[in-house]
């Protein structure tokens, strides 16, 4: 078996995927597909390596499928090679893929023919992964595949139209505005900021819409600030810039969701930082962040947490599995947002809240791959 950073010729790369294949300990086969064209293309690595080991334990060997940041699909070598660095890879050397339905078979593109899955597990964060974009081309391969449907995925990762969701259910969230242009327009900024002014004023917190991970997050107090933080949340989304009022909150707690035949949400984890948000460098950089497991706040804010999630995931018709995110501040919590496909780093909630459920990775990722095979041919569109 073949391992390190080297590059793989189209034929290597199918026969070490065969042969791996050969001596697995399942019949079943499962893609996995990572990286992606959107900010959380690195982020998107990281997950797959923790999630490839948990597929190895049940099932054979995962066919592993790498989206380059300029959208391409690969092959890529399934052995020991380590993918989160997979940036360096050179994709010249990859073989080029995509999912197909051929004469009634569903998997992936290889050399005039079609390798056969039996269930994808698209492990992408953010822009380009879960918003409904690369589900859509599984679904027109009709090939199973774990988390949101099409509708779910584009929803909850449109910030402004997941908000619109928490109003109609009656769960608070911060006040908000919206930047609906592509590009920074002078005109355009001074009229959402005046809305933003006249609604809760500053302090005010800037994000792009659709991405995660904190990307493009900034709070802003002066009009400076304002139009600093605009533009740059602007050169990394796609086209509209929440504007929020900046919730201090003393907490930001996570609920996890998993689907099946007994549906679980689990009590909030907590996520405490000191001066500042949860943002891209707490999380992945320097890790300051102080993260618990099970929150320790009030019971009463614990089972509202858990029942704001709950009417969420109904209203939304959420699959899989979700993290359901607010904010807690001056005793009172606040929607922030649904991950679709929560991180599988070592240092990810998700994994975390459900063992202390008794469901381990390895059994969360069965669990996952059960739950997408049963939809083969019940798939919201």
């Amino acid at each position: 078996m073949h391992n390190g950073g080297v590059a793989y010729g189209d034929k290597m790369v199918f026969y070490m995927i065969e042969d791996t294949i050969e001596t697995s300990k399942s019949n079943k086969r499962v893609a996995l597909v990572f990286g992606g064209r959107g900010v959380e293309h690195q982020i998107s690595c990281l997950s797959a390596c923790r999630i490839m080991r948990f597929i190895k334990s049940s099932f054979k060997s995962p066919l592993c499928i790498y989206i380059s940041r300029d959208g391409g699909w690969y092959f890529f070598p399934s052995g020991g090679m380590l993918i989160a660095s997979a940036d360096s890879v050179d994709i010249s050397s990859l073989t080029p893929t995509f999912p197909a339905l051929v004469k009634g078979k569903s998997g992936f593109l290889h050399d005039g023919g079609l390798i056969e899955v039996d269930c994808c597990i698209p492990a992408l964060h953010g822009d380009f992964g879960e918003d409904g974009i690369v589900q859509g081309a599984l679904e027109c391969a009709k090939i199973p595949y774990v988390g949101q449907g099409v509708l779910q995925g584009a929803l909850c990762a449109d910030k402004e139209y997941t908000k619109l969701v928490a109003i109609s259910e009656k769960i608070p969230t911060a006040p908000y505005a919206v930047y609906r242009k592509s590009v920074y327009e002078k005109s355009e900024a001074e009229k959402a900021l005046a809305e933003a002014k006249s609604s809760f004023g500053y302090p005010m917190f800037i994000k792009p819409a659709g991405l995660g991970s904190s990307f493009g997050d900034c709070g802003v107090r002066t009009d400076e600030e304002f139009h600093e933080a605009l533009k740059n949340a602007l050169e990394i989304c796609h086209g509209k810039v929440l504007i929020e009022k900046l919730i201090s909150a003393e907490l930001e707690l996570e609920c996890a969701f998993l689907d099946g035949e007994n549906k679980i949400v689990t009590e909030p984890s907590s996520v405490s930082v000191a001066g500042g948000c949860y943002d891209f460098k707490r999380k992945y950089i320097d890790k300051s962040a102080k993260t618990k497991v099970t929150a320790e706040i009030d019971e009463n804010l614990k089972a509202l947490a858990k029942e704001y999630s709950k009417k969420l995931v109904d209203r939304l018709s959420l699959l899989d599995l979700a993290r359901i995110d607010f904010f807690l501040a001056d005793g009172k919590l606040y929607f922030n947002e649904i991950n679709t496909f929560p991180g599988f780093t070592e240092d990810s909630l998700y994994e975390k809240m459900l063992k202390e459920v008794g469901i381990d990775g390895e059994a969360l990722i069965r669990r996952l791959v059960s739950l997408a095979e049963a939809r083969r041919n019940d798939r919201y569109i």
